[in-house]
């Protein structure tokens, strides 16, 4: 089954935790077929260079996702359609993009590439838990994607 990790942020900066992610993937056997970042102001290129040694990356920028416009208007989409599900005029007038926007761009890419199963993950979440042992709460790493998907 292919499934792909959805990961929508302002700035793609930081490999957390989306290599914490891959490697808890591996960890339990799960294959990941791809990771769609989806930024909307700024992203280290490098950072996208280094996860691509590990999985196949679809890298998106609101309001300049031409590839994607072209494949649905392929596919019979209308213009219309399109700029409701994909323009963002909130982003160049006050910097922010609603979040079902964002949601939007990750759907569609998916879609588009074959995705058969499709995580959302925000950047300050990791595949752990909170337990509590005496008096102390730790992260407790979990099967993650089994937990969510395959049981």
């Amino acid at each position: 089954m292919k499934i792909s990790l959805g990961i929508i942020t302002k700035h793609f900066n930081t490999l957390e935790p989306v290599d914490e992610f891959l490697d808890n993937a591996s960890k339990y056997n799960h294959k990941i077929y791809s990771v769609i970042i989806v930024y909307s102001h700024s992203c280290d290129f490098r950072l996208v260079e280094n996860l691509k040694e590990k999985v196949k990356i679809f890298l998106i920028k609101i309001n300049n996702a031409p590839q994607i416009k072209q494949q649905l208007i392929k596919i019979g989409v209308s213009q219309e359609s399109i700029n409701i599900l994909l323009d963002c005029p909130s982003l160049k007038k006050y910097g922010v993009v609603p979040y079902g926007l964002n949601r939007n761009y990750v759907v569609i890419q998916a879609l588009l590439t074959g995705s058969e199963g499709l995580f959302f993950v925000d950047t300050d979440v990791y595949p752990k838990v909170l337990v509590k042992e005496g008096d102390e709460v730790k992260g407790k790493e979990i099967d993650f994607f089994g937990r969510h998907f395959w049981k």
